[in-house]
């Protein structure tokens, strides 16, 4: 079995990624989008060549609109990039068209009600809502962006801390009536109907599952909508989370305590095939290919781990559309790494 490899990289940019925590991929695969916490911005990376990523466009130093950003996400079309930002309660709507020359062309600040401490973003499958879970409200808003210049909330839960206390991420199914948030401190993952955007209900959830998810950070969805993959830092741990009863999410399968290739989890993304989760992990400086196409039995296949040079820390990872290519973002690496499975096209 081959084994991942880093094929590009680009570590040490303070400027354009500094602290970077989360990273999202337009829908062709030419580029990649990098928030970067301690610079308070968004950098355009293009992709195309996967041995050669580089910058091609920014926004840096912006405390209004992005202070301290957590999360990205990118719109179907590939037009605008969604940024939240804890220190300013925030989203922000950036026009990536021009990649050379990105520009927030609307924003909400300061929303403490909806929004205190966002910390993830997910867009629905046609483009019109976002969905920003914050950790200091317990919550989830519905935020309209139809109209890129005015974004604006349209509904929301909030204080909900038995179902999302301190959410930390957020994933949609892929027919958009559902919302998949995790909570860090209440141990769990809740199934929100937003198909009423007006109106989104907790339907469903997991908390208080200290085995399987302890502290969770991150979670992706399977193609077919049918599983959640929640990655917890403290139970050091991925689970697979049948949710084809959105009112009945149960634990099918999962791996604990695995401090090799997975210590400390911060983010997950699934293959396009549905076959494989990438798992990112702190403070083994890893990441970890799961083959999930069992998904009640879990397997790492492949691994990098104690990458200082790639992946010191590594925070966030998104897919390639085509499968071939992991993108990992690790913190104090200010990086962004390019990783092939050499099995991923065979397999």
């Amino acid at each position: 079995m081959a084994e991942p490899v880093v094929v590009g990289s680009i570590t040490g940019d303070s400027t354009n990624m500094d602290t970077p925590k989360e990273v999202a991929v337009s829908p062709d695969g030419s580029y990649a989008y990098v928030v970067g916490s301690s610079s308070d911005s968004i950098a355009v990376v293009d992709v195309s060549d996967p041995t050669n990523p580089t910058v091609v466009g920014s926004i840096t130093g912006d405390d209004t609109n992005m202070a301290q950003p957590q999360g990205v996400a990118v719109s179907p079309n590939g037009s605008y990039a969604y940024v939240v930002a804890s220190a300013s309660d925030s989203i922000a709507v950036v026009d990536v068209r021009d990649p050379a020359n990105p520009k927030v062309v609307g924003s909400i600040t300061e929303d403490a009600t909806n929004m205190a401490k966002p910390q993830g973003v997910a867009v629905s499958p046609d483009g019109s809502y976002a969905y920003v879970v914050a950790s200091s409200s317990d919550s989830i808003a519905v935020v309209d962006v139809s109209d890129p210049a005015n974004p604006t909330v349209v509904g929301s839960i909030t204080g909900d801390s038995t179902n999302m206390d301190t959410p930390q991420e957020v994933a949609v199914s892929p027919d958009g009536s559902y919302a998949y948030v995790v909570g860090s401190s209440s141990d769990s993952i809740a199934v929100v109907n937003v198909s009423d955007p007006t109106s989104p209900t907790v339907v469903g959830s997991i908390a208080g599952d200290d085995t399987n998810m302890a502290n969770p950070q991150g979670v992706a969805v399977s193609p077919d909508g049918s599983y959640a993959y929640v990655v917890a830092s403290t139970s050091v741990s991925i689970a697979a989370v049948d949710v084809s009863d959105p009112t009945n999410p149960t634990v099918v399968g999962s791996i604990t305590g695995d401090t090799t290739t997975m210590d400390e989890p911060q983010g997950v993304a699934v293959s396009p095939d549905g076959r494989y989760a990438y798992v990112v992990a702190s403070t083994s400086k890893s990441i970890a290919v799961v083959d999930v196409s069992d998904p009640a039995n879990p397997t790492v296949v492949g691994s990098i781990t104690e990458d200082d040079d790639n992946m010191d820390e590594p925070q966030g990872v998104a897919v390639s559309p085509g499968g071939s290519y992991a993108y990992v973002v690790a913190e104090r690496s200010h990086s962004i790494a390019v990783v092939q499975w050499q099995n991923c096209t065979t397999q």
